[in-house]
């Protein structure tokens, strides 16, 4: 439809780590080129850029304006307030690591994508709070994250293309490992992957309740998704605005005036899980989204390092 703006908002970490490990292996082409009279290495540089993209190129393809925002990882304030929060993810970056990203940060910036980046911040962090400021300035915006967590801003106009390691599906224009989570099929999919009766929209209670393994949250003792489905039709007795839980707050309120029910230690650890739970109740600097990229800021930003690939997928 001619004249529909899209908004693009990619989770830059997982695109990097999806293919490190298999660069650091040698199963990928390693790639270089001559660079003020320097070889650079850019075999971490190239295939993270490749996957963003072809993610721009499906939607510009189907006849959409598409201003494309990428999100960066710094540390966050949370790894400082509890140390077992996402302490089952090594940190195998090295400096050739860090070179890699700042140069990607550079050649976005030069292609004309708009980059965010925050001390403390989370790339979760970054993407909420541009949902929260700017849904409304778009026709509809996509978001690209392995994460859950952003479900809680799933709308008629905000959807996820989810990443998954292990995915199966058809060959396409996004490949096998990225499902498209709307409000129209959340229920149906959380529902299997959690093995509970997933509401629309109850991820951050599930995950204050029953915790985040993935990021080590470790939720309400003994509560699991058993326990979850009786509080959700317990709840349910009460005629519950589910979709209004996307607030941490409506939360918040809910696990306190449900003591009664859970119980003041139950409701405690899952106050605690809450405050963990990122991507929400975080308001950052956020500049706005523009579109400010085309084949000739592309050109400029690839061509340096022979990535001409890149410059024709438009």
């Amino acid at each position: 439809m001619a004249g529909f703006h899209l908004h693009l908002i990619v989770d830059f970490q997982y695109l990097y780590h999806r293919h490190i490990y298999s660069i650091l292996a040698g199963k990928k082409t390693r790639l270089s080129c001559i660079k003020d009279g320097v070889e650079i290495d850019t075999t971490r540089i190239y295939y993270p850029l490749k996957d963003l993209e072809s993610f721009r190129k499906y939607w510009a393809s189907r006849d959409k304006e598409v201003t494309v925002s990428v999100c960066f990882d710094s540390k966050s304030q949370r790894k400082d307030n509890d140390e077992e929060y996402k302490s089952n993810r090594p940190n195998r970056f090295d400096n050739e690591d860090f070179r890699a990203i700042e140069t990607i940060k550079e050649i976005l910036t030069t292609a004309g994508y708009n980059i965010y980046k925050e001390d403390g911040k989370e790339a979760d962090d970054l993407i909420a709070d541009l949902i929260r400021r700017y849904e409304n300035d778009f026709d509809f915006t996509v978001i690209y994250t392995p994460d859950s967590d952003l479900m809680c801003y799933l709308s008629d106009k905000v959807g996820i293309m989810r990443y998954k390691v292990g995915n199966k599906g058809k060959k396409g224009d996004f490949g096998s490992s990225h499902t498209p989570i709307s409000i129209n099929n959340f229920a149906e999919y959380m529902s299997n992957e959690l093995k509970c009766d997933m509401r629309f929209n109850t991820m951050i209670l599930y995950k204050a309740l029953c915790g985040d393994k993935s990021d080590v949250i470790k939720g309400v003792k003994g509560f699991g998704p058993k326990a979850f489905d009786k509080f959700i039709a317990h709840l349910e007795t009460k005629e519950t605005d589910f979709a209004s839980l996307k607030d941490i707050n409506k939360v918040r309120e809910l696990l306190l005036n449900e003591k009664a029910y859970l119980g003041e230690d139950a409701v405690e650890q899952a106050l605690y899980a809450l405050s963990l739970i990122k991507s929400v109740d975080v308001e950052v600097t956020a500049k706005r989204p523009v579109k400010a990229d085309s084949r000739e800021t592309r050109e400029k930003a690839y061509m340096p390092y022979l990535m001409k690939s890149l410059v024709d997928q438009v």
